[in-house]
């Protein structure tokens, strides 16, 4: 049976690894959609979406980062899940937003 990780070694398995990475562009990519559309909210004068989409952005980041760097400790497990949790809000409510502003 292969583990990911093993306590005793801190060696990570080749798919881990390729886990890790496919992760690392995923959620790149995410901070950067918060970051660009914070940008266009700004320009937009929506100043309350920009603010919440910055937020979001960096701590995200903040949380993949300390998850990454966190070697499993549960607080840095806590942080980046409640990462996870705002980012999904901001993805849910950001949409909500785009899709109620279009018109048909």
């Amino acid at each position: 049976m292969s583990r990911t990780t093993t306590a005793d070694t801190g060696t990570m398995s080749w798919h881990g690894l390729l886990h890790f990475g496919a992760g690392a562009v995923g959620f790149g990519c995410l901070v950067a959609a918060c970051l660009g559309l914070a940008r266009r909210f700004a320009a937009d004068r929506r100043r309350g979406w920009a603010v919440l989409s910055r937020t979001t952005g960096v701590l995200f980041l903040a949380g993949f980062v300390a998850m990454a760097a966190g070697g499993g400790r549960v607080a840095a497990n806590q942080a980046f899940t409640a990462a996870m949790l705002l980012a999904w809000a901001w993805l849910s409510s950001t949409m909500w937003h785009h899709r109620s502003s279009t018109t048909h």
